[in-house]
């Protein structure tokens, strides 16, 4: 069995990490106003949840950026990662960057990693997280009918939990 690298244990201690994670969002970056191409973002999910933050230079986009479309899962190996502190919010993130050597390889969907990734937060947090420029925030609706955390096996032998809920915007 293939042992591969959790997103959470990424560093920039060596550059020899190998993951398997879905793409899940993929969106292209220019400076205004004369609309220069910066480079391709990626958010990668693992299948214990964890995201980071790629970004693919320009120079490397044609090689790199190319081979990967939203929704699919890739092993990726060969990597480094730094971390940088984004202002104003001074939150600190991991970046996945490339090199040389970096190799991508686009894997079946074993279904192991989630299609997507949201996080939660009570209405009342909203204008701490406006401050916030990092994510954007969305807000849906009330959570009605929380049901009782369920543990089970999926068809691979992972223990899993899934928490059912509605999402209603009152109607």
């Amino acid at each position: 069995m293939t042992r591969f690298d959790s997103i959470s244990t990424l560093n920039g201690s060596r550059c020899n990490w190998k993951i398997k994670v879905r793409v899940i969002r993929k969106w292209d970056t220019y400076i205004p106003p004369m609309k220069q191409f910066k480079g391709t973002n990626l958010i990668l999910l693992d299948d214990n949840h964890s995201r980071i933050h790629a970004f693919i230079y320009p120079s490397t986009v044609e090689n790199l950026a190319r081979q990967f479309e939203e929704g699919n899962v890739y092993i990726i190996q060969n990597f480094y990662v730094k971390d940088y502190i984004l202002m104003p919010s001074k939150r600190q993130t991991n970046n996945f960057n490339r090199q040389d050597n970096t190799r991508v390889t686009q894997e079946d969907d074993d279904g192991l990693i989630e299609q997507n990734v949201f996080d939660l937060y009570d209405v009342s947090d909203a204008a701490r997280l406006k401050k916030d420029d990092l994510f954007l925030i969305d807000i849906v609706g009330v959570v009605t009918d929380v049901q009782l955390l369920y543990h089970f096996t999926n068809r691979h032998g992972h223990d899993q939990c899934k928490l059912k809920f509605k999402i209603t915007d009152g109607r």
